[in-house]
């Protein structure tokens, strides 16, 4: 007998997410308005805060950890996700609580932050020292995890080191150092719709906020505006490597593989091009599914491939899941399919060309 739990359809994923977020909030909402104004039919005042700390800390990820039970792994993550986001929020809305319990919080959180930053030192340290031969790599992606994998071993944990250190790459390395890719011919999708702009456009206007932010939040707490100016800049670091990345990983193909790229989005997945049920132009907006890779950003999508089986793919922070369909949107749709088609058509050996090598412009 088949004891398999089924995984949750994508239908079933967006419906625990909407309980989820109503849910929770109506219990924040709830939780913040009995520690902030007097008990109906009561003189006791306020209700104390411990009763609105369990349901921060411990109903919240309970309802959630139960709408996504047939998926352990994102239950788990989810369910410690909000016990953090809970402990956040009560530690801002509710006084300041006294007794070991709340000290031994008080302390874990100071040690998650101090573990962070260590984390965030130590890659900057990987990537320093391994900086000299990423400059004659044919492909950073690969040297990157290299690097990685020496310490760490192969797994997820691997994988979410090896992005981090490609946001520092991309973000440090001179505009003059060029690296190869394979494939034999080369797709870009900078200029669609003006891709490449809007992200010029992001970043001028997230570094002209900073400091008027930092300035309006450090009237509230110091601690806080120095958290948020931390997250402001990691941001701009990793949208600044989108930036560069956007212009310098093409989507490339050769005689047996489609090599998809996109930014920081997605470094390189191999996909076998007897995977490749079909190839269409594409019009229109697309329905959100977790079963299909959206890699656009401007505009919609101009190219729809479908594969015959779904294929694993890891995307940002390493994180993977099955997809069945990919929507590209490409600068050339018309030649990118009839490149795809014709090669897929084709029983004869493709020659090899130059690989794509572009300097940074930025």
């Amino acid at each position: 007998m088949n004891t398999t739990v089924p995984v949750m359809s994508s239908a079933e994923l967006r419906r625990a997410r909407r309980m989820t977020v109503g849910l929770a909030g109506l219990i924040y909402l709830a939780g913040w308005a009995m520690v902030t104004f007097p008990l109906p039919f009561s003189d006791a005042g306020p209700m104390p805060p411990w009763p609105v700390m369990i349901d921060y800390l411990l109903t919240v990820p309970a309802i959630y950890a139960f709408l996504h039970r047939r998926e352990p792994r994102r239950a788990l993550r989810g369910a410690l996700a909000l016990a953090g986001f809970g402990y956040l929020l009560a530690s801002w809305i509710l006084p300041p609580l006294a007794g070991p319990f709340w000290d031994t919080l008080r302390g874990l959180r100071n040690l998650s932050l101090a573990i962070g930053v260590a984390i965030e030192l130590g890659i900057l340290f990987l990537f320093f020292r391994a900086l000299g031969g990423l400059r004659r790599a044919e492909n950073p992606d690969y040297a990157l995890t290299g690097v990685v994998e020496k310490v760490f071993g192969p797994g997820f944990v691997t994988r979410i080191l090896a992005f981090e250190l490609r946001i520092w790459f991309m973000v440090f390395a001179p505009p003059r150092w060029k690296w190869a890719y394979r494939g034999t011919r080369h797709f870009s999708y900078h200029a669609k719709d003006a891709n490449l702009a809007n992200q010029q456009g992001f970043l001028v206007l997230i570094a002209a906020e900073l400091p008027v932010a930092h300035l309006l939040v450090s009237l509230w707490s110091s601690l806080a505006a120095w958290i948020f100016t931390g997250l402001s800049l990691y941001s701009l670091a990793f949208l600044f490597a989108h930036y560069r990345a956007t212009q310098r990983c093409p989507i490339s193909l050769d005689d047996r593989q489609l090599y998809l790229r996109y930014g920081m989005f997605l470094s390189e997945q191999a996909i076998a091009l007897s995977q490749i049920e079909s190839i269409t132009l594409h019009r229109g907006p697309v329905t959100r599914d977790s079963t299909q890779l959206r890699l656009c950003e401007s505009g919609d999508p101009n190219v729809c491939i479908r594969l015959r089986s779904p294929q694993a793919v890891a995307g940002l922070f390493g994180r993977e899941r099955q997809i069945e369909i990919i929507y590209l949107g490409v600068d050339q749709p018309h030649a990118f399919v009839n490149a795809v088609q014709t090669t897929l058509a084709s029983t004869e050996s493709v020659p090899t060309a130059a690989v794509h090598t572009a300097p940074f412009t930025s």
